[in-house]
């Protein structure tokens, strides 16, 4: 099992102390209640071992109380007799024959002998015996009991400790015994001898809770060191939701923990199913009453919706009552949310994970069928449910007609964009992609839905992958055919061709980008729509900005004076589809245009006002790509202070949403600044990331990347590594005519001096 230690000093301190009392004369039970697999065996041993110091005088017998098929009754007592060397016989029943009364005298004077004695009187002067031969050997030195599993014990095991607990006070007796509340086994019944032991006044209670979150990470730390993802160290919460039992099981299959800074055993922990736990899970359903497993069904399909109204309108009759809810409760497997009192949850996400998995695919699809249609009664098209009913919706699949699905998901789609989630956004288009893409083609709506689906998903793939994505620049070519065949929507086209002339200029290939400048020049020429002429002005300027930077500027200068024009209709529009406002794209590119014509000063201040207006009304791809203008023109201007406060800014953004165009790009300032400020490590991380940059063909604007880097070399003292970036630069600059880049960066005139 996964030690839960050191995460358990005050429950081990206080059953220590517990049994030093009992051994030093209290003479008291000590019970370690937690449910199954919490580690009370653990802490129990960890408290009684020989080395401490209460132990060490006590003679020390441990028994285990689990029955089986055959064993008689106080089977346990009959160990414990034995291993304190006390020979009673072979049964509990020949200490019943030994136990014969003394003649008693009645009220009416009358003497009674053994045989009118009833069997629960000889009963218990067995049990009365077998206690005084056990405080016999206390006398003679200090007693520690341990019984484990004592929720398993018989009723006659039990009443015998109920009178040990009794007579042992004030004798050197510490009786300690483990006992399992309900969980991931059956519990201890809610009524008997046991509960009555417990509630007892002089029996001291040590109660163990599964670990916290923290105590997890520290659980995880001890074993597999630091650096382990938050991600993977949360899934292994929220999954055995700190069970030391299930913890050690879920590390076990994903390979043990020193395996987890792996990527895929942390998706091994992230829904992965033990073996060991599913087959204890499936011996537990099996055990469920058919109506108790189908509200537990029904829960593991509504997932965090479980709510009881919800519930009812999920059964088949329509009403879970409230006897059979308690009796839902009674197995441990599920409770009470204690934010949300009407709503059930698992105690384990484990319970949930087997519950879907056992089901099969036909069953477990009408099951979500069921909850859409609960969840769109209850909630209608409220934005809170958009995301659970596309979850449900494509979990149906198979149950519902693909028309039905589409919309939610699609709906979810357009709301993760909204919140600036751009992957879930992402995922969410290409199920709809998915279902769409099956259909037949009978000539409907199928084929331009679906051209609509395929460019909402290369917009958002755009913004997670970035540009250089060669997969994504061919979809790029065919949906841009197929638009073009549609009439109607010459400014979707136009946008179609901004974004692959962008690619072209990302990609470094400037005849295939102007060959799309072209194009969209021709589309101004038929059309009027000022969507369309800004495109063709920003494709314009940024073509243009590394050899012709005049010109670049005054495209760049009426393309933001064109986007500053546009209805706020347009200009949501534009921002909606590819989530760059263009008032700021244009910025963004004018700023770095009037640094390289010689208006520094002119520039930083553009700059400075970009990151307000973007704070403000920008969307997070507005913002991450202010921040890297900002840093990047702070570190071509030699201000490291500027470059790492505005680039660590613009990471946390684009970290936060998933932009991996902008983080690595956002990298190279932030890792040149570490450098000239002198962190540790920062050098490297440059050169990985301008590496990272040539594979991923993110090639835009390489020559000052390459220059921050040779004069991060240059004053690390790497000479040699600084010469050989110096003439890679102006290999680039050479290959692709981008003059403007070497007159206007100090780095690169410092450096070729070298």
């Amino acid at each position: 099992m996964c030690s839960a230690f050191p995460c358990r000093d005050d429950a081990l301190d206080a059953l220590r102390s517990s049994i030093a009392g009992a051994l030093g004369g209290s003479g008291h039970i000590t019970a370690v209640v937690g449910e199954a697999g919490v580690g009370k065996t653990e802490l129990v041993a960890r408290a009684t071992a020989r080395s401490e110091p209460s132990a060490q005088e006590a003679e020390a017998v441990r028994v285990n109380c689990r029955s089986t098929e055959g064993m008689p009754a106080g089977w346990v007592w009959q160990q414990v007799l034995r291993r304190l060397e006390i020979q009673y016989g072979v049964s509990f029943d020949d200490l019943c024959k030994q136990c014969v009364p003394y003649p008693m005298t009645t009220l009416s004077g009358h003497s009674t002998d053994f045989c009118e004695h009833s069997s629960d009187q000889m009963c218990f002067l067995a049990q009365d015996a077998l206690c005084e031969a056990i405080l016999r050997c206390a006398d003679d030195s200090p007693l520690l009991l341990v019984l484990e599993d004592v929720d398993r014990a018989d009723h006659l095991t039990l009443n015998v400790l109920g009178l040990l607990s009794i007579r042992a006070q004030g004798r050197p007796v510490s009786v300690v015994i483990t006992v399992r509340e309900s969980g991931l086994g059956a519990g201890l019944d809610s009524d008997g001898p046991l509960v009555a032991l417990l509630a007892d006044s002089h029996t001291k209670v040590v109660h163990l809770d599964n670990l916290a979150e923290d105590h997890v990470r520290a659980v995880v730390t001890a074993q597999a060191g630091p650096g382990v993802d938050a991600s993977v160290v949360r899934a292994l919460y929220e999954r055995s939701a700190g069970n030391p039992y299930l913890l050690s099981q879920l590390l076990a299959d994903g390979g043990g923990a020193l395996r987890l800074n792996d990527p895929c055993v942390g998706d091994v922990v992230r829904a992965g199913i033990p073996t060991g736990v599913r087959s204890m899970l499936r011996r537990r359903f099996a055990e469920l009453p058919p109506r108790v497993l189908q509200i537990m069904k029904c829960c593991a399909v509504l997932g965090t919706e479980a709510a009881l109204t919800s519930l009812t309108s999920m059964l088949d009759d329509g009403e879970a009552d409230h006897d059979v809810v308690e009796e839902v409760l009674r197995t441990g497997l599920v409770r009470s949310d204690r934010d949300h009192p009407h709503q059930l949850v698992f105690r384990y996400g484990l319970i949930r994970d087997v519950l879907l998995a056992e089901m099969r695919s036909q069953e477990r699809a009408a099951l979500h069928a069921r909850a859409v249609d609960v969840l769109s009664a209850r909630h209608g098209c409220s934005p809170e449910a958009t995301e659970q009913l596309a979850h449900h919706a494509w979990e149906a699949a198979l149950a519902l007609p693909t028309e039905d699905v589409v919309p939610h998901l699609r709906r979810a789609g357009e709301q993760a964009i909204g919140d600036g989630d751009y992957p879930r956004a992402q995922t969410w288009f290409e199920h709809a992609y998915t279902l769409l893409s099956v259909l037949p083609r009978n000539g409907g709506t199928a084929p331009e839905q679906t051209l609509d689906l395929r460019t909402k998903l290369l917009y958002v793939t755009t913004i997670t992958r970035g540009y250089g994505d060669h997969e994504m620049e061919v979809e790029a070519g065919r949906i841009r055919k197929l638009s073009a065949a549609t009439t109607g929507r010459p400014a979707e086209q136009a946008a179609l061709l901004l974004r692959q002339c962008v690619a072209e200029l990302v990609t470094g290939r400037y005849a295939e980008g102007a060959r799309h400048v072209e194009q969209l020049r021709a589309l101004t020429k038929q059309f009027s729509d000022p969507e369309i002429r800004f495109y063709e002005r920003l494709a314009r300027g940024m073509l243009h900005m590394p050899s012709e930077t005049a010109d670049a500027l005054t495209a760049l200068t009426e393309a933001e004076r064109t986007a500053e024009e546009l209805s706020p209709e347009q200009r949501g529009a534009m921002t909606h589809q590819s989530q760059h406002d263009p008032r700021f794209l244009a910025m963004n590119h004018r700023v770095l245009t009037l640094w390289l014509l010689g208006a520094s000063d002119e520039a930083r201040a553009r700059c400075d006002d970009l990151l307000v207006a973007t704070g403000r009304d920008g969307t997070p791809v507005d913002q991450a790509s202010a921040h890297y203008f900002h840093a990047l023109v702070a570190a071509l201007a030699e201000d490291p202070h500027t470059a790492a406060v505005s680039s660590g800014q613009g990471l946390d953004i684009a970290r936060a949403h998933g932009l991996s165009h902008w983080t690595t790009m956002l990298q190279v300032c932030q890792s040149w600044a570490q450098q000239q400020t002198g962190k540790p490590g920062a050098l490297n991380r440059l050169e990985s990331t301008v590496v990272e940059l040539r594979e991923r063909r993110l090639l835009i604007r390489l020559p000052l990347h390459l220059g921050l880097l040779a004069q991060a070399q240059h004053s690390s003292g790497a000479i040699e590594d600084a010469r050989k970036t110096v003439r890679l630069l102006a290999e680039e600059i050479e290959s692709r005519g981008e003059r403007a880049y070497e007159g206007r960066c100090p780095q690169l005139t410092l450096l070729r001096a070298i």
